[in-house]
């Protein structure tokens, strides 16, 4: 995908250039590995940074400056977590730069949806070169996942179940790790109405698969990553 020069871009936009479902995109925000940001347009806002006091005592708020503000504030994690769960949060406290960012007027808010969740440049050069390369799948060394060592343990399946296996590891090659668990059954030849039907004699299988909840199934990130020995 050609991109134009920007200082900042979408998540939406860059959510489908790398391929990742919500589910992934929420992993990587809540868990500090991508740095999420929003726009803010003529707001009063007081800038600081945090001070550390003595043990056991919150940091003391230091503001150096305060002044109407049109640009960039990022997300606190736990901000996040909040509108990855209900779809949207109003908030007044900002992170910026190494300090602080806060609406000065009583009562002021920004709505954040997930739509007006944007990435800095250089948070996504910094994203797509340190974060995403380790996200992505390596070779296994796993045969045709019909019967396979993995942490110590001997797995064994079905040749339909080692396809379902072999199916979700081609698709995290090819960048795009969550398949539905109705589609990829279908796709093996399988009449079971669910995965979970498919592997209901090798309960084991909850070790190498992820789901999300809704339907679809992924190899579990610390299988897809390992090397070929």
């Amino acid at each position: 995908m050609t991109r134009i020069r920007k200082s900042y871009f979408t998540l939406e936009e860059l959510a489908s250039e790398w391929g990742l479902p919500e589910a992934d995109l929420r992993y990587v925000a809540e868990n500090g590995l991508l740095k999420l940001s929003v726009r803010v347009v003529g707001a009063f806002m007081e800038f600081g940074i945090w001070e550390e006091v003595e043990d056991g005592q919150p940091p003391m708020s230091i503001p150096h400056e305060r002044s109407y503000y049109e640009g960039l504030v990022d997300l606190y994690k736990q901000d996040v977590f909040a509108l990855f769960r209900d779809g949207t949060v109003e908030l007044a406290h900002f992170l910026r730069d190494d300090g602080y960012a806060s609406l000065l007027r009583d009562g002021e808010v920004v709505s954040v949806r997930y739509r007006d969740l944007l990435v800095r440049d250089d948070e996504l050069r910094r994203f797509e070169a340190e974060v995403l390369p380790t996200l992505r799948v390596e070779a296994t060394s796993f045969g045709d996942f019909t019967d396979f060592w993995y942490e110590g343990r001997r797995y064994r399946f079905t040749p339909t179940q080692a396809k379902v296996l072999r199916l979700l590891h081609d698709a995290a090659l090819r960048g795009n790790p969550w398949q539905s668990g109705k589609a990829v059954l279908a796709e093996v030849g399988s009449h079971s109405l669910k995965l979970g039907d498919l592997f209901k004699r090798r309960p084991e299988w909850r070790d190498l698969v992820e789901a999300d909840g809704c339907g679809l199934y992924r190899l579990a990130l610390v299988l897809t990553h390992r090397r070929a020995a």
